[in-house]
C-alpha cells in the first residue's frame, strides 16, 4: 500500500481516523472490520493530514503494518502535565532599547503580539541550540507544526535567526493537565481533545 494515500482526520463525532484514500471523494477506513467507506462529506476535510506526519512509515508498507504501528502509537500513555495549553503568536512592531554597562551594550525588545484565534495542544519535540542558548521546539497536536516556545521563563529569544517582525512562536503557561481531570491519558485521546479545543476560539474561551 503507498502510504502517500494515508491519512488520519477526525470524523463528524470527533473520534481521529485512518484512512486511505481511494479516490478524489471516497476514503477507505483502515481500522473498521469491513473497509467502511467514508465520501468526503462524511469527514471534517479540514483536519486531514498525511499519517507520516505523526507516524514512522516507509513509502509502501501491508495494511496491517500500517494498522499495527497506527493503534500501538495512539495507544500509548502520555503525561498530561507534559503536554502545554497554549496560542500560536505573531511578532509585530519591534521597540529595541540599549543600556549601556561597563561590560557590555544589552539589547532589550518589546513587541506587539497577533494572537491567532484559536488555542491548542503542543507537545515537545525537541531543543535546540543557538548561540549558546537553548530553545525547546514544540509540535501542534492538531496540524504537527513546530515552534519555539517563548514565555516569561526562556530568554534570549532574540538570539533566534528569524526573530523580527512576523517571526511566530507558542506561548504557554498553563499545562494540559490543569485543564482536565486526568494525569494519564491514551495518546489518540489526546489528539482527540486537541481537535475539539482548536474549535472553540478565544474569545468564547476567555467568555466562559
Amino acid at each position: 500500500m503507498n502510504t502517500e494515500k494515508v491519512f488520519t482526520a477526525f470524523n463528524k463525532e470527533g473520534e481521529e481516523i485512518l484512512l486511505f484514500r481511494k479516490d478524489n471523494d471516497t476514503y477507505i477506513d483502515l481500522n473498521s472490520d469491513n473497509n467502511e467507506i467514508y465520501n468526503k462529506d462524511d469527514i471534517d476535510f479540514s483536519t486531514l493530514i498525511h499519517a507520516k506526519r505523526s507516524l514512522n512509515l516507509k513509502r509502501h508498507m501491508l495494511m496491517s503494518s500500517i494498522k499495527r504501528k497506527y493503534n500501538k502509537d495512539r495507544s500509548k500513555l502520555v503525561y498530561t502535565k507534559d503536554i502545554l495549553f497554549g496560542v500560536e503568536r505573531t511578532i509585530k512592531n519591534i521597540e529595541e532599547t540599549t543600556v549601556h554597562t561597563p561590560l557590555e551594550i544589552i539589547y532589550r525588545y518589546n513587541w506587539e503580539n497577533v494572537d491567532s484565534d484559536y488555542f491548542n495542544l503542543f507537545e515537545f519535540k525537541r531543543t535546540i541550540t543557538i548561540d549558546k542558548s537553548n530553545f525547546d521546539i514544540y509540535t501542534n497536536l492538531f496540524d504537527k507544526k513546530e515552534y519555539i516556545l517563548f514565555n516569561s521563563s526562556v530568554k534570549n529569544i532574540s538570539k533566534l535567526p528569524s526573530f523580527g517582525n512576523g517571526m511566530k512562536y507558542v506561548y504557554s503557561n498553563l499545562t494540559f493537565a490543569e485543564t482536565v481531570n486526568e494525569s494519564i491519558m491514551e495518546k489518540k485521546k489526546v489528539y482527540e481533545y486537541a481537535n475539539e479545543i482548536r474549535k472553540h476560539n478565544i474569545k468564547e474561551y476567555k467568555e466562559g
